[in-house]
């Protein structure tokens, strides 16, 4: 049985956002934001990444989270993705 306890999560729709949309903030400097080409490289880049913590959420049996905000982007990423649905929601402490 693997058990998670996620703090933050790895990656979120939130920094997909801010790079998609070309905003210069914590994830996304302004030497990338002000290129279309590395933007669309960055965002390729996050959609992998995106793919991959997916995946990972497929060998978590139970999962922990500290905040309602990091409990409902898990259950956006690894929800849909679980094998065995021992236990269907993230537990919020």
């Amino acid at each position: 049985m693997v058990i998670s306890y996620t703090h933050y999560p790895f990656i979120s729709s939130d920094m997909l956002a801010k790079v998609q949309s070309n905003q210069a903030s914590f994830n996304n400097n302004a030497a990338i934001a002000s290129s279309a080409v590395f933007s669309k490289l960055k965002v390729v880049y996050y959609y992998i990444l995106t793919l991959f913590y997916k995946s990972m959420g497929n060998y978590s049996d139970m999962t922990f989270t500290n905040s309602t905000w990091t409990n409902q982007h898990i259950k956006a990423l690894w929800k849909p993705c679980r094998k065995e649905k021992t236990i269907t929601e993230s537990i919020l402490l």
